[in-house]
């Protein structure tokens, strides 16, 4: 489907959408044999170093980072007439590089193939082109995820990108995958006592993901520590900066070199230790020798990893530590999708105590309701020219938790007048089966009053929330002044001054 839509369409610009685990790389694979067949010029980017590598050795096609294509064909004078540009991950690829390579294409009368996914991670800078033009273009969706092995899995996976985390939630929990601690400390020593009983075997077969730097810091020097601890490095170190390298240490490189043949995020196993340099074998079965200067500088430990790192990867079980705060969405559905087999979620309730302010009430909900709220909440940033047109944020998810609780209204309506039905057929001697449905009716009747208790708090809010719209729209209206002599008739118009943020001098 892919081939004949990039071939076919009359379109200067293609998007494709690929939901994780969809194979879109398979599928550019047969783009890449498509093009060659009929001699046209076909050309890769991505964002990262890593993605360009791992994209050309599995299509053939040279590939390169926006930045380097932008950069080539600068100095060529353009890119090749009537070419095919794909861009891979383009989600993470911020408009400013986006953009002026959006330009070359169309001076060239060429085509530009756009591929990734909107639900995942957005570009770390100003983004949101890629997204936008999704909602513009008429889209080529590739659905199918091949990744996961249970299909009870994908279905909560599709729950989780359509933004319903709790259906997700209540899966992983209902397979015992989903752990809540009070102390973070504990959620983490959790998290490390399974991946331990998992990455004994294989440690690159199995990966840490948290959503902050420091967690991953922390998860990858405890992890090094354990391995150390159980014989499983070699015995002579290399200190380099503030770690200690040792054989079959897991690291990952932080900056691209191209004199090296290394990528930012390409993740190797250290397989010796000689002179002034490392080897490093990635997962590809290549070997590269690292001069101490770079690892120094640029290697890290590749035990845990945040979730941009994460995007693309593919293991076959996933430990995923997470905080009942922040905008988790885009995030969380990269990490839960990572592993093939099984995916572990780790609850640390916040380690700080949240404050009471005049602008936010805190959130007195439980861990996992705050869990739900997080995931749910995206932190992708519209074009600018779309974010005065685009709905209300705090809004938008009060609609959403609306929508879902009257559905969950109405399946407990519905369970509950069955249950009345059936009761009110059963003969005398039934005491069994009539005891297992006032039961029932009564979970269900329990179920419409915590419905309709939270559909009252849920008006609340966004009663409160249209208010402060309504006074934000009022505070920047312009004032009209009409002049104190009528006869002069004009109108003078003074725009208001918008209030600072309190550190004017």
């Amino acid at each position: 489907m892919l081939v004949h839509e990039a071939a076919c369409r009359s379109h200067r610009v293609v998007c494709v959408v690929g939901v994780a685990g969809s194979g879109k790389t398979l599928a550019l694979r047969a783009l890449a044999d498509a093009y060659r067949g009929i001699d046209a010029t076909i050309l890769g980017a991505a964002p990262s170093g890593r993605a360009a590598d791992e994209l050309e050795r599995a299509t053939g096609i040279r590939i390169r980072t926006i930045h380097r294509l932008l950069l080539d064909a600068h100095r060529e004078g353009g890119l090749p007439r009537g070419c095919l540009v794909v861009v891979d991950e383009a989600g993470m690829a911020e408009t400013r590089v986006l953009a002026p390579l959006l330009h070359l294409v169309d001076r060239a009368e060429g085509k530009f193939l756009l591929v990734g996914d909107p639900a995942q991670l957005p570009a770390v800078g100003a983004g949101g082109l890629y997204q936008a033009l999704c909602e513009r273009l008429e889209t080529v969706e590739l659905t199918s995820n091949r990744r996961q092995r249970d299909p009870l899995e994908r279905e909560a996976l599709v729950r989780l990108r359509d933004g319903d985390a709790e259906s997700y939630l209540a899966h992983a929990a209902l397979r015992g995958r989903l752990a809540v601690d009070g102390n973070p400390m504990v959620a983490k020593g959790r998290l490390l006592s399974d991946w331990w009983r998992e990455a004994r075997r294989n440690p690159t077969l199995c990966v840490m993901l948290a959503n902050r730097r420091a967690d991953v810091d922390e998860l990858n020097g405890a992890a090094h520590a354990l391995m150390l601890r159980e014989r499983r490095l070699g015995d002579r170190p290399v200190t380099l900066g503030d770690r200690d390298y040792r054989v079959r240490d897991n690291v990952i490189c932080r900056r691209n070199d191209d004199r090296l043949g290394i990528r930012n995020g390409m993740r190797s196993t250290v397989i010796s230790l000689e002179g002034d340099s490392l080897t490093l074998r990635d997962g590809a079965g290549t070997v590269r020798r690292v001069p101490f200067d770079y690892a120094a500088a640029h290697l890290d430990y590749g035990y845990a990893l945040t979730g941009h790192a994460a995007q693309g990867v593919t293991v076959d079980r996933a430990f995923v530590l997470l905080h009942d705060q922040r905008a988790l969405q885009e995030w969380g559905y990269v990490a839960c999708s990572r592993a093939r087999l099984e995916t572990r979620l780790y609850l640390a309730e916040r380690d700080y105590p949240e404050r009471d302010t005049p602008f936010r009430a805190p959130d007195r909900g439980a861990p996992s309701e705050r869990l739900a709220r997080a995931l749910e909440c995206s932190s992708a940033e519209p074009l600018a020219i779309d974010q005065r047109r685009r709905e209300d944020p705090v809004l938008s998810l009060v609609a959403k938790r609306q929508e879902r609780l009257d559905w969950q209204r109405d399946r407990s309506s519905e369970h509950l007048a069955n249950a009345r039905r059936e009761l009110a057929s059963l003969r005398w001697w039934n005491r069994d089966r009539r005891a297992e449905l006032e039961r029932e009716m009564a979970f269900h009747q329990k179920a419409l009053e915590r419905a309709d208790a939270t559909s009252r708090q849920l008006d609340q809010q966004r009663n409160r929330r249209e208010q402060r719209l309504a006074r934000e729209r009022e505070r920047d209206k312009p004032m009209t002044l009409k002049p104190e002599t009528p006869s002069r008739g004009h109108v003078v118009t003074v725009e208001r001054e918008r209030p600072g943020l309190g550190i004017e001098l």
